[in-house]
């Protein structure tokens, strides 16, 4: 059986306009009032107005660093990362959404904003213990056809369309063959990214509720992606 484990998990949260005119207060208010999980200094940088949206305007962690938030003009982005030997799974990740769904909270109570799209990015790490994970992924995924030999790396990208809950998704299924950083010559790792992300064409008025079913279809498909990957993989 491949030994296969959780790196980290992005949540995020889209919003046509985020504005914060005291971001030492909201950085205080997250914490204090919503999560105090986020128990490390915070970074507060001198942006100008200009600025393009997407540069963060308050970014905050934990002491551990196991989680990240940063907030932007026009999206917020909450990243749990897990420890190399801390076992994860999906099933592990109530309080990470709990937390989530918090920020939402603060959106709707302290900044009257609107959440218009959700994303949710989960990388996991298999080990190959049969030789380089690069011809593995040659041997399970390319046809032996294709004019493709013993590869350093090798990448398969894969864009598919979901229903979930109520709304049009995209799923992005990301694989490659990785390096351990300590055995840089090795590639006896996959990385197994999943990125399923409401379509920016749609746009929604998200509630807690629909923040909630969003998440739990989200969870069903990442289940049933992974372990039909695994199972290709295994054989």
């Amino acid at each position: 059986m491949m030994n296969t484990r959780v790196d980290s998990i992005q949540l995020v949260l889209f919003s046509p306009g985020i504005v914060i005119f005291d971001v030492l207060k909201a950085g205080v208010t997250i914490r204090e009032k919503y999560l105090n999980v986020l128990d490390g200094e915070p970074v507060i940088l001198p942006i100008p107005d200009d600025a393009p949206v997407e540069i963060p305007r308050i970014q905050m962690s934990s002491k551990d660093k196991t989680y990240n938030l940063s907030i932007s003009k026009n999206r917020v982005d909450l990243i749990l990362r897990y420890k190399k030997d801390e076992f994860s799974n999906v099933s592990s990740f109530e309080e990470l959404f709990e937390n989530f769904l918090s920020l939402f909270q603060y959106l709707k109570n302290e900044l009257n904003a609107k959440v218009t799209r959700l994303a949710i990015v989960t990388h996991w790490v298999i080990e190959e213990d049969s030789g380089s994970s690069a011809e593995h992924l040659l041997s399970k995924y390319i046809n032996k056809e294709a004019p493709i030999a013993r590869p350093r790396e090798l990448e398969i990208h894969c864009l598919n369309r979901e229903t979930l809950s109520d709304f049009e998704a995209n799923k992005w299924t990301r694989i490659r063959s990785a390096h351990d950083i300590s055995l840089p010559h090795e590639d006896r790792l996959i990385s197994f990214l999943l990125d399923i992300n409401t379509l920016a064409e749609n746009t929604y008025d998200f509630k807690k509720e629909s923040i909630q079913a969003f998440l739990e279809e989200s969870v069903r498909i990442m289940k049933s992606t992974l372990e039909s990957h695994l199972s290709l993989l295994g054989e």
